[in-house]
């Protein structure tokens, strides 16, 4: 059983990692340099800071350590499109494999951490659904991304994708910023 003091730095981490992941401005130089607005470097790092301190009271969110250290230092590519784009079809395809591992089993074990935390809270459920929608509309991307070759109506298709990613994405940083606000209520209060 997790403290509610204990799991709102954790929500914390997890709405503010999610805000850097999710939405992503950037000013370009001449495609060769890249400065983040919002680094995704830092996002996987909140992530991995909100994992370390659940896995004390969930112990499968040490499975995650690896996986979003890697991501971190994958991410440092986002500074350099020049190299980023001569980076191979297959390692791109499996950073996206373990990118949707980590998204899904992130948000399993922030669910099972906010049943505990917040059990008169609807939380646990939202989380699943988050983690669902996180998951299907990042895989359409990836395969929107696939068919960047193809014929127009695909592109059309593509660009349908992107508008309901991106509304997917809204989705759950509202859940995440709920979920936070919902563990942060005591603190107000006193």
């Amino acid at each position: 059983m997790i403290p509610r003091e204990v799991f709102y730095p954790i929500a914390r981490r997890a709405f503010w990692g999610y805000f850097l992941l999710l939405l992503d401005f950037n000013l370009t130089l001449n495609s060769v340099l890249c400065l983040p607005l919002l680094p995704n470097v830092l996002g996987w790092y909140l992530i991995l800071q909100a994992a370390r301190a659940g896995a004390e009271y969930r112990p499968t969110m040490k499975l995650l350590f690896p996986f979003c250290t890697a991501l971190a230092l994958y991410s440092l590519l986002q500074f350099l499109p020049a190299i980023d784009a001569m980076v191979p079809a297959l390692i791109g395809l499996f950073v996206a494999v373990v990118t949707l591992y980590t998204h899904f089993q992130f948000f399993t074990d922030l669910a099972a951490l906010a049943e505990d935390a917040l059990p008169s809270e609807a939380a646990a459920g939202s989380l699943l659904r988050g983690r669902t929608v996180l998951v299907v509309s990042n895989t359409a991307f990836y395969a929107a991304g696939l068919l960047s070759d193809a014929p127009a109506i695909l592109l059309a298709v593509g660009g349908a994708v992107m508008v309901v990613g991106f509304c997917c994405f809204l989705y759950i940083l509202w859940q995440l910023w709920q979920l936070q606000r919902a563990a942060a209520a005591p603190h107000a209060a006193a």
